[in-house]
């Protein structure tokens, strides 16, 4: 072939758009109708482009042998960097069109209200072009795989139930641990309680959905297994279908919860309720998170925040 004399070069300010759009599509395809058709132009007008081109260049892009349309080795090269930079035109695109619809999580809502929620101000700082969408879900939701519009269907789902429950995708968060709690005034009214010698007219609040399924009193017996086998059956009962309404009812001083550590530092440490015994008992239960196939970024991005998170707070909990 022979060879193209390139000139001095040419600042990128000259060069139409549209005629590099032109440009990169004939070359692709090997053809000026093709590339018209593809851009819904006529073949007259992609040739009239391309000429423009190579005008403001200097150089010839294409030539014509054996009736067939081919590149000059500036062309090509030229093509290849026109190619990279649109693709990565396209890619941006693509990501900020995903970026500007938010990040969609369904999620049990006691963990939702007291963990997850008072978080979100540092993903804001860290990840300040996503936006997120918390669903509160008593029964969990498919991750969504194909139609986003629907109120069943979500980009990350937060669980909390025991491992090896019936198959789906989701993986390990963040462990829990339980501890039996009341305030301190319902402990002044119930001094055998408060000394661990009796439950006498003790009411247990229970979170009657803990997960799916779940056994009746599934936290209170796997934590008094543990500590106060003695315990297992309350005298009095009153059931809610969110753990963090059963730790306001402690709160009020209508009776003793089971505490989830994670939901129940601000209501420890500020004095509104207090341990009745120290120690904290794994829960039968864990955080698991699924994530739709096929995420885009924001989604990757947000789940990579909420494991961190996760894994920070349980190594400070000792968890």
């Amino acid at each position: 072939m022979k060879t193209i004399s390139v000139p001095n070069p040419v600042s990128l300010n000259l060069l139409p758009l549209n005629a590099l759009r032109c440009f990169h599509l004939a070359g692709r395809m090997q053809s000026f109708t093709r590339a018209a058709q593809a851009l819904n132009l006529t073949q007259s007008a992609v040739s009239q482009q391309i000429r423009q081109l190579e005008s403001r260049l200097g150089y010839p892009l294409f030539v014509r042998a054996n009736r067939q349309l081919q590149l000059t080795d500036p062309g090509r090269m030229l093509l290849d960097a026109v190619g990279q930079a649109f693709d990565h035109i396209e890619s941006t695109l693509s990501r900020l069109a995903a970026a500007s619809r938010p990040v969609i999580v369904a999620c049990c809502p006691s963990f939702a209200l007291q963990w997850l929620v008072p978080r979100l101000a540092g993903l804001r700082q860290q990840e300040p072009l996503i936006d997120v969408k918390i669903k509160a879900a008593f029964t969990q939701p498919e991750p969504a795989h194909g139609d986003l519009s629907g109120d069943a269907y979500a980009d990350v789902v937060i669980s909390y139930q025991p491992p090896g429950q019936p198959a789906d995708d989701s993986v390990a968060l963040m462990p829990e641990t339980l501890a039996l709690a009341a305030s301190p005034l319902y402990l002044q009214r119930h001094p055998d309680f408060a000394r661990g010698e009796s439950l006498g007219g003790v009411t247990a609040l229970h979170d009657n959905a803990v997960w799916p399924d779940a056994p009746r009193h599934a936290e209170w017996q796997a934590w008094a297994r543990a500590r106060r086998p003695d315990w297992l059956c309350p005298p009095a009962n009153q059931y809610f279908n969110m753990s963090s309404m059963a730790m306001s009812a402690a709160a009020a001083h209508q009776g003793a919860a089971i505490l989830r550590r994670s939901l129940a530092a601000e209501e420890l440490a500020s004095g509104v309720l207090a341990l009745v015994d120290a120690e904290w008992v794994a829960s039968p239960a864990q955080y698991r998170v699924a994530v739709r196939r096929g995420a885009p970024d924001p989604v990757r991005t947000f789940v990579k925040w909420l494991t961190r998170e996760c894994d920070e707070y349980a190594a400070q909990a000792g968890a």
